[in-house]
């Protein structure tokens, strides 16, 4: 966040979906901006034996372009994502962006590359998210609104399962798994449908008065 400061319309941001109140999307300054972060994390994992993580969370709703547990939130002035460099040498991120081939249009690929010290001839270390446990988000929350007519529904937020994700960081030699290590646990609240119905009575059509036919020529 220090880096990036505050993501506002006057700092030149432009406006995407980001979550709000922690159960919907709305079009926010910088919204999308966790892609970068998460991304960062990603790559982070993949150099595990060298690196420390500060702060790090992962969103209340699961990420589209990650697998639940491998997302890393930021929010200006109160969600942080930091880390420290363990190893012995600096360490570099090459980070950018290139045109996506199905939506030219409207998506970027991002890819970040971690350079430092290099790990062991042979070894890499792999992220990999297990789910625990999944559960339904319980009953709809529906409430009365005045202002929309009868049959008419306005939808809050859509519902959404919970999720229990265990992360594990694997380490590979020559391509043969030699060791799991269990990393964190993350978990995605859910939450259930919330919806307002109307009560406002639907008002009677008045009919057109029927035309006067006019004489012909």
């Amino acid at each position: 966040n220090d880096t990036l400061g505050t993501r506002s319309k006057a700092n030149g941001w432009k406006e995407a979906n980001g979550i709000f109140g922690g159960e919907t999307l709305t079009k926010q300054y910088g919204g999308g901006v966790c892609q970068v972060s998460t991304t960062l994390y990603d790559a982070l994992l993949e150099s595990y034996p060298y690196i420390e993580i500060n702060d790090r969370s992962n969103h209340t709703i699961p990420s589209t372009y990650v697998d639940k547990g491998l997302d890393a939130t930021v929010d200006s002035n109160h969600i942080d994502f930091a880390f420290t460099n363990t190893s012995d040498y600096p360490m570099y991120i090459y980070a950018y962006y290139t045109e996506n081939k199905m939506y030219k249009s409207r998506k970027r690929d991002l890819t970040v590359v971690i350079y430092g010290e290099a790990l062991p001839e042979g070894t890499e270390y792999v992220p990999r998210a297990v789910l625990v446990s999944e559960e339904s988000p319980g009953d709809d929350i529906i409430t009365e609104s005045s202002k929309l007519f009868i049959g008419e529904e306005n939808i809050l937020a859509p519902a959404r399962n919970k999720y229990v994700v265990d992360v594990y960081v694997d380490r590979y030699l020559d391509g043969v798994k030699q060791e799991e290590i269990f990393d964190h646990t993350d978990v995605y609240a859910g939450n259930p449908l919330r919806k307002q119905v109307g009560t406002m009575p639907t008002p009677t059509p008045v009919p057109s008065p029927t035309p006067t036919p006019t004489e012909g020529p």
